[in-house]
C-alpha cells in the first residue's frame, strides 16, 4: 500500500492525522486505526499487538482492516487497495 504523494501522517500518542495541505484533506484516526495504518505501512508485528490489546480475532481483524482500507481510498489518502 501507498500513500498518495503530498500525504503527510503525523504520529500522536493515541492517534494519528494523515493530512495533504495542498488538497485541504484531513483525516484523523483513533488508536486502532493508528496500528492498522501502520499495519498496513509494512509494520507486520503489529498485528499480533492489535489481537492481543483489542482481545478480536483474526477474521475480525481482517474485516475491520478492509473497512478501513475502503475509507482510505474515499479519503484521497491511499493509491488503490491491495
Amino acid at each position: 500500500m501507498k500513500l498518495v504523494d503530498g500525504i503527510i501522517l503525523q504520529d500522536k500518542e493515541a492517534s494519528a492525522v494523515i493530512y495533504d495541505d495542498s488538497k485541504e484533506l484531513f483525516f484523523e484516526v483513533d488508536y486502532i486505526g493508528k496500528l492498522i495504518l501502520s499495519y498496513l505501512l509494512g509494520n507486520d508485528s503489529v498485528k499480533s499487538q492489535i489481537l492481543r490489546e483489542f482481545e478480536i480475532d483474526s477474521n475480525d481483524l481482517n474485516t475491520e482492516i478492509e473497512n478501513f482500507k475502503h475509507q482510505l481510498k474515499e479519503a484521497g489518502i491511499i493509491e488503490a487497495i491491495v
